[in-house]
């Protein structure tokens, strides 16, 4: 199965990106869960590096409790630059995050997802994501905002070019 989308970036910016979903198999399906009324991360640079990366705070938020997506924001500051550029400082805490090896289902995919996205936007190369787990439903879940529950296993790769 072979699934290609235009996804355009925000409004003000006039990159677009191109994402292909490749995998084998035939439907896709995702059980999820209802996520608890969510309160946004406090502190103006987790708030920040929660705009950026959505679907990583959403996951960790859930895995750990409200404020546990700012929690790791702050953790990341102490050794961390300040950095005026959101892009930066969310791909850097990508890697500390990475590096740490959360066990948050599903995150180091993700992960691995929305820091490429970023690098793609933010002028990088293209870049091919792997997947455990079949990104469509995963994707979708996450940006509706609920929690995925099970996702079919597989090999899956998700090609962002811009």
């Amino acid at each position: 199965m072979t699934l290609a989308l235009r996804v355009a970036a925000p409004p003000d910016d006039a990159a677009r990106l191109d994402i292909v979903i490749r995998g084998l198999g035939d439907a896709t399906t995702m059980t999820t869960a209802p996520v608890p009324h969510r309160q946004p991360p406090t502190g103006a640079r987790a708030q920040r590096l929660a705009r950026a990366l959505p679907m990583v705070a959403l996951l960790v938020d859930a895995d750990g409790g409200a404020g546990a997506f700012a929690a790791l924001c702050d953790d990341h500051a102490a050794f961390a630059d300040d950095d005026d550029d959101l892009t930066a400082e969310a791909l850097a805490l990508g890697d500390w995050l990475a590096a740490r090896a959360l066990p948050i289902r599903y995150l180091d995919e993700i992960l691995a997802y929305e820091c490429a996205v970023l690098d793609v936007l933010d002028g990088g190369p293209g870049q091919v994501v792997r997947f455990t787990h079949d990104p469509l439903p995963l994707l979708r879940a996450l940006a509706r905002r609920a929690i995925p529950i099970a996702a079919r296993v597989g090999r899956f790769e998700v090609e962002i070019a811009a």
